[in-house]
């Protein structure tokens, strides 16, 4: 397997089975599992279930702000969208959780990009579950994923692009890992930390910098590479 923005040359030799990653391509101390060709099957959604979802949620959107208007629209969107996102994973139909991902789309889409770089976008995934200390700025809603796993100190700067996960898809199984982020780190535009990333404090990451999945960044230390 090849990793995104990875340089293969006439250099690289690979063995059956093996993960490349980097700029030129290096060998990563993990393989590929083998999987049987049964297993893991993409599951088809069908046509009229997207349509279905579609329609309600727009339905549900234009009635929120017909009856609240701008402002009382956007406290109520708010307020749903972080009801449905506590009681999402105990629902298993397909088209509710259809309609659930859509609402938050729009919520992302009309309301987030109003909150990018305040406390509010703070507040909201503190909300959605995430630990989050005084004083930290994240430019918008997409910096972070997978809330309740998220550890985050104070006086931490997160710039454009930059992300932070606590999963990973591996032969297409979730594996989900918490992210612990120390006081004082800084995040520059375009880099990604991994799922069971420690980072112990003071530490700053170059732009572009790629986090491997369960690295640990010492206290007052500073990074840059893909992978770092």
């Amino acid at each position: 397997m090849i990793g995104n923005l990875t340089r293969v040359s006439r250099e690289t030799k690979s063995k059956c089975g093996e993960v490349f990653l980097g700029v030129p391509a290096r060998t990563m101390p993990f393989q590929m599992p083998v999987t049987p060709k049964n297993q893991d099957q993409i599951e088809i959604i069908p046509f009229w279930h997207t349509c279905l979802s579609h329609y309600v949620s727009k339905c549900l959107l234009l009635s929120i702000y017909s009856f609240g208007g701008l402002v009382g629209g956007s406290i109520i969107h708010t307020i749903l969208v972080c009801s449905l996102y506590r009681c999402r994973s105990y629902i298993r139909h397909r088209i509710v959780q259809q309609i659930i991902s859509r609402v938050d789309q729009d919520y992302a889409q009309f309301i987030c990009p109003f909150l990018g770089n305040t406390q509010w976008l703070i507040g909201l995934f503190r909300t959605y579950g995430a630990h989050i200390g005084e004083n930290t700025i994240m430019p918008d809603i997409s910096s972070i994923s997978d809330y309740p796993l998220m550890s985050i100190g104070n006086d931490v700067r997160l710039n454009v692009g930059t992300q932070i996960q606590g999963h990973s898809f591996e032969q297409r199984i979730l594996q989900l890992a918490p992210v612990s982020i120390g006081n004082s780190c800084i995040l520059m535009s375009g880099s990604i930390v991994m799922a069971g990333c420690k980072l112990m404090g003071n530490n700053r990451l170059y732009p572009g910098t790629l986090i491997m999945k369960n690295d640990q960044l010492p206290l007052n230390t500073h990074w840059k590479g893909i992978p770092a």
